[in-house]
């Protein structure tokens, strides 16, 4: 029962209800309309004195149920005019008299004031906004006549006041127009509004709103971007506010279907805290080619672009001023970007991803960028790369990264002034790391250096200027280690213009020490190598103080000189062979001020040198004389030593050899000029085959040359050694197996034990040529000859070019020694200062045709004498004073023998005094006899001389004075007497044991006599 009268007790309260509700609701209607037309006219006048601007309106009704219990008043085509004067301004006849319109206006007034003649507005719903906003090319616009000037002091509005607040109480615009043309600064935009909210309470201090919206641009433009491309721009939203706390829910712009997203809050107050975070979700970069100036794609020839682009960005922390800023982080990631371009290599794939964070804006030293990945692509090459860096006032940097490089996609670009042939491939890895020095100078370059690497790899790069300086086939491997030790490997290129191959390059230098103190600094070149076909060149190098440097290095050289001849014009060199190998080892100080002065003294005094040199050959074009073939030595220098061994060689038919050669002075003489020091020469000296007419060209003069002073310049010098040849031609004359001792200086030439093979016999000579004393100069002799056929002697040397005893005059084997020295001045030979001593048989010979003997055959009628033939003839002679004197000559024939004594001038006079055995003629010798004499000949001792009776003769010529006939004792004794006193004084000035013959680098002089040293002193002073 309690159940069923509380159900008819409360539908009868519901019943009361709904006709309390139904009667209100009708009671309101009647007042509305009943005060529709006072209403409409207060809320019109509220509008137009909050306003302060002329306004028109079409019709006004009064919507009851709208926004129920309130009342709403509805005002149709609602617009805000323009002064008149302001249209003039513009001079333009379509331009629009509304500055803003409405197609409906709601506005909300509560009931109840109603009743007391009170407007309360509760809300305001804007519909089919419209709004013109335009500037002139001055810049006025048509809403300028709203601004109060500065000078007019606009009172407080109270009124207003209420109005704005109710209008951030509630506020819907829907359906809103703008449209914006700036002829200054060339713009313009269609804004749409589909709908608007605000909704908000100003209370005191206290303040609470809320906003959302869309806004649609179309039609924009602006100055000469393509903005007539963006089709679609949305931007909408929604945001609250409460006593200083704003909530963004979302902010999102949408261009063409690029969207950019906005979230976060923030709390105003002294201090403003801020979270906001704005997003690029995705972003395809073919869409914003359109966007592209035009004329940057025509300056680029951009053609297209591709690509997704991501970013977020985090805005979080106070703002106060500028002494408090937010954090900001920022990531980004763009993927399989594209971009082409006419000029350039078109890009296949671009990804970069990496962030940026400043966590305190106030304290830079916190933020960082940090590129996790940059990877490009074109068509052929690629390039990667990371980053890190922190701080950018002192900023610590990592960066790490790989390229391959196709050169032939970027030859294109090149200007033809620059390269005109580019191509091949560059791989590269490379890193750094660090903290980015104060100041960037040499004194930061160390810090660099020790904290970077590379490697790169160049594979068949060709590159070239012009036709003549290209550069082929270039390949390397280049690395750098943080140690400062670079090392490059597998050089090689090639240099076409100029027939260079190199190959096999190799270069490993570490650097110890700071680039900042190059006083105090290393430098290790522990490699380097390069090879040009056969040739290559390698070395080892340190320097120490590179202000001063002091440095020691080796190396080693070879070079096939075939490859090189192709490098030497074919005007200079017609032939260059063989193979050389040198090797090196220096050390020394060097002052860069005074480097030319240094480098001879490095050279000879603190390096050493060796070499070989195997089959060298050179000519010269149009040169018979100039050349050399099959050349072979080994070549030593040090100490100022040069030291050559087996050196052998050919030229032209001469076959040559030097078994060792040793070159002491060479830097002291010619370079420093030392006059206490000598350039001294030792050698031995072979040939095959030597042709004295092979060597008259380079004696020849040349009569329009001018006078050579570099004889003036050659230091003193000795030279010495053995000399060998199998055969020597001089002119007619033919020797077999010569050798010889020999020494030469600037004013002596010795040879010694000089032996041959000649004239049908073996001679040994010793001889001294002496200029000390000049303008005398002085030949001393020895000579030995056995067996030597005096004929062939004579005739071969063109009797000497003398016609006193000629080959027709004399013939027979020599053997025998002499002793001798002639002495000359000015070429002219002094013949009353030439002395000789000698001891001479001949054999098998004969005289014929010899003036004395034939003036004694008409006197005797013994025509013996006319021709003496002869088995031996003994015989001792020397020239002392201007004459020659034979002390005693015996002539042993078969048919006669005879003796002779006495003397011939140098002029036509001459005096012999002959024993001869006519009885030997008429009767011929006992067989006895012979085999007595035999060969041997004795002459005429022995036990039958007593039996044989002579016939003594005189033959002597001495100016008018002339006989031919028998001889007298007086003029036998005065000759004999003449002779022994001439042979006495002889051997007084003439001394052949004390002759010196030495070879020897210290040869000691005897000392000669005070007599013969005045006569030599005498002579020279006569001249």
């Amino acid at each position: 029962m309690k159940t069923k009268r509380f159900i008819v007790r409360l539908l009868k309260y519901f019943g009361l209800t709904i006709i309390f509700l139904h009667l209100l609701v009708f009671i309101i209607i009647g007042i509305a309309k009943l005060f529709e037309g006072s209403i409409i006219r207060l809320a019109v006048k509220e509008i137009e004195s909050s306003l302060k601007a002329p306004i028109s309106y079409g019709e006004v009704s009064l919507v009851p149920f709208r926004d129920f219990p309130n009342l709403t008043v509805r005002i149709a085509d609602f617009k805000l005019g323009q002064q008149a004067d302001s249209v003039r301004v513009f001079g333009i006849g379509s331009l629009p008299d509304t500055l803003v319109g409405f197609k409906n206006v709601f506005v909300s007034v509560k009931a109840y004031p109603l009743l007391k003649n009170k407007v309360i507005i509760n809300g305001v719903e804007l519909n089919g906004f419209r709004v013109n906003y335009l500037v002139d090319s001055t810049g006025r616009s048509n809403f300028d006549f709203l601004i109060p000037p500065d000078t007019v002091e606009t009172p407080v509005d109270t009124v207003t006041q209420t109005i704005l607040n109710i209008l951030l109480k509630n506020l819907t615009l829907s359906d809103i127009h703008l449209t914006y043309s700036d002829q200054k600064l060339k713009a313009a935009a269609d804004i749409v509004i589909p709908k608007l909210h605000l909704e908000g309470r100003v209370s005191g201090d206290s303040i609470w709103g809320k906003s959302n919206g869309e806004i649609v641009v179309t039609n924009t433009r602006f100055a000469d971007l393509p903005l007539e491309k963006v089709t679609n721009l949305n931007f909408s939203y929604s945001v609250d506010y409460e006593n200083g706390n704003l909530l963004l829910d979302y902010a999102k712009l949408d261009v063409n279907g690029i969207e950019l997203k906005a979230t976060g809050n923030a709390t105003l107050s002294d201090s403003i805290w801020v979270d906001f975070s704005l997003a690029l979700p995705k972003l395809n970069l073919a869409e914003l080619y359109g966007f592209v100036p035009e004329g940057m794609i025509k300056e680029y020839g951009l053609s297209k672009l591709g690509g997704t682009l991501k970013f977020n960005t985090i805005v979080r922390g106070y703002l106060y001023d500028t002494l408090m800023l937010p954090s900001v982080f920022i990531d980004f990631d763009l993927r399989k970007g594209v971009v082409e371009t006419k000029q350039y290599p078109k890009v296949n794939k671009l990804d970069f991803v990496g962030s940026v964070s400043i966590p305190n804006p106030n304290y830079l030293a916190t933020s960082a960028v940090n590129i996790k990945k940059f990877n490009l692509e074109t068509q052929q090459s690629r390039a990667n790369l990371t980053l890190t860096l922190k701080n950018p006032n002192k900023p610590l940097y990592n960066i790490q990264g790989d390229m391959h490089l196709v050169l032939d996609e970027f030859a294109p670009l090149l200007p033809d002034s620059t390269l005109t042939e580019l191509s091949g491939l560059i791989d590269a890895k490379f890193f750094t790391k660090g903290k980015m020095p104060e100041y960037l100078d040499v004194n930061s370059s160390d810090y660099f250096m020790d904290n970077t690497g590379f490697s790169l790899t160049f594979s068949n790069i060709n590159a070239g200027v012009d036709t003549v300086n290209v550069v082929k086939e270039l390949n390397a491997e280049v690395t750098y280690s943080p140690g400062k030790e670079l090392t490059v490997n597998n050089l090689s290129l090639r240099l076409p213009a100029y027939k260079v191959s190199l190959k096999d390059g190799l270069l490993k230098v570490k650097v110890i020490g700071r680039i900042s103190e190059l006083d105090k600094i290393d430098v290790r070149v522990d490699t380097l190598h390069i090879a040009m076909g056969n040739s290559s060149f390698g070395s080892k190098m340190k320097f120490k103080n590179l202000k001063s440097p002091v440095f020691r290095g080796e190396g080693r050289l070879y070079v096939d000189l075939d490859e090189v001849q192709q490098f030497i014009p074919d005007t200079l060199v017609s032939l260059v062979t063989g193979k050389i190998d040198f090797g090196f080892s220096t050390s020394g100080t060097v002052n860069p001020d005074s480097i030319d002065k240094q480098i001879m003294p490095i050279l000879f005094e603190n390096s050493m040198f060796a070499a070989q040199i195997k089959d060298f050959g050179f000519s010269l074009p149009n040169d018979s004389l100039i050349g050399v073939d099959r050349l072979s030595l080994t070549l030593s220098m040090a100490n100022d030593t040069i030291r050559l061994a087996n050196v052998k060689g050919h030229y032209k038919n001469l076959d040559f050899r030097s078994d060792s050669t040793s070159i002491w002075n060479v830097y002291k003489t010619f370079i420093l000029g030392q006059k206490d020091k000598k350039l001294i020469v030792n050698t031995s000296l072979w040939a095959n085959y030597v042709d004295y007419d092979i060597f008259l060209p380079f004696m020849a003069e040349d009569s329009t040359a001018s006078p050579d002073t570099a004889a003036s310049t050659i230091p003193q010098y000795i030279i010495r050694g053995i000399a060998k040849a199998d055969k020597v031609k001089y002119g007619k004359v033919l020797i077999d197996d010569l050798s010889t001792k020999f020494r030469v200086d600037d004013s002596l030439y010795v040879l010694d034990e000089l032996r041959m093979k000649a004239f049908g016999g073996n001679m040994v000579t010793s001889l001294v040529y002496d200029t000390r004393k000049y303008p005398l100069e002085i030949i001393e002799f020895k000579n030995e000859s056995n067996r030597v056929n005096i004929k062939q002697l004579l005739e071969q040397n063109d009797n000497f070019e003398q016609d006193y005893i000629t080959h027709k005059n004399i013939d027979g084997l020599v053997t025998g020694t002499v002793f001798g020295r002639i002495v000359m001045q000015d070429t002219n030979l002094l013949y009353d200062k030439m002395n000789l001593l000698g001891n001479f048989k001949l054999e098998n010979g004969g005289i014929y045709n010899f003036e004395p003997a034939m003036e004694l055959s008409k006197f005797t009628n013994l025509n013996e004498l006319n021709n003496i033939v002869f088995n031996t003839l003994e015989t001792s002679v020397f020239i002392y004073n201007n004459q020659i004197y034979f002390p005693k000559t015996n002539i042993v024939s078969t048919a006669m023998d005879m003796s002779v004594y006495g003397m011939q001038s140098f002029a036509d006079d001459y005096e012999y005094h002959f024993v001869v055995y006519p009885g030997d003629v008429m009767l011929g010798k006992s067989k006895k006899l012979l085999k007595k004499q035999g060969l041997k000949d004795e002459g005429f001792e022995g036990p039958n001389k007593a039996k044989r009776s002579g016939l003594y003769l005189v033959a002597l010529e001495r100016g008018k004075e002339s006989k031919y006939g028998f001889d007298t004792k007086e003029l036998q004794a005065t000759m004999k007497a003449t002779i022994r006193v001439q042979e006495r004084g002889l051997n007084l000035v003439f001394h052949p044991h004390v002759m010196n013959f030495s070879t020897e680098l210290d040869r000691k002089e005897p000392k000669r006599k005070p007599a013969d040293e005045k006569k030599d002193g005498k002579e020279v002073k006569t001249n």
